[in-house]
């Protein structure tokens, strides 16, 4: 009788020793795959966008494309290297905008609007002063080639 247990034991357990040493193996070679696996988790692309279209970003803000490039030439809102001849938004950007946004009063978002149309204004006078200043110059010139002129009279 013991021999018919060795004999019956025998096979089975050296197929159980072929499934523990081929157990092993894929245990190793997952331990391996998971390894790779995260060193390309590093180089993958980040799921969530670092810039978005102008389109996306008014969407984001709930404002149309003119409000956003508004902000970007105000500076409120950054603008990225363009892709093609779309204008791109950061979404950093836009997070910073949507803070400011909601922790300022009315009157606090009045008197920066009116901040940034100030330098407008600025630029206008200036441009009125040189027109001027140039008008002064030239109407001097043309009387005096107008007088030389047989027949004109001022």
């Amino acid at each position: 009788m013991p021999q018919r247990i060795c004999e019956v034991l025998t096979p089975k357990h050296d197929e159980g020793l072929d499934l523990l040493l081929e157990i092993r193996e894929l245990r190793e070679e997952l331990r391996t795959l998971r390894a790779d696996l995260a060193s390309l988790r590093g180089h993958m692309i980040s799921p969530t966008p670092v810039v978005v279209g102008v389109e996306e970003a008014g969407r984001h803000l709930g404002c149309g494309r003119t409000k956003i490039f508004e902000l970007l030439k105000s500076g409120m809102l950054e603008q990225a290297p363009k892709v093609g001849r779309s204008t791109m938004v950061t979404v950093a950007s836009i997070h910073a905008y949507q803070q400011v946004g909601s922790n300022e009063t009315t009157q606090q978002k009045r008197r920066r609007k009116l901040k940034a149309r100030a330098p407008a204004s600025k630029a206008q006078s200036s441009g009125r002063e040189a027109r001027e200043a140039i008008l002064k110059l030239v109407r001097p010139a043309r009387r005096t080639h107008t007088a030389d002129l047989p027949g004109v009279q001022e």
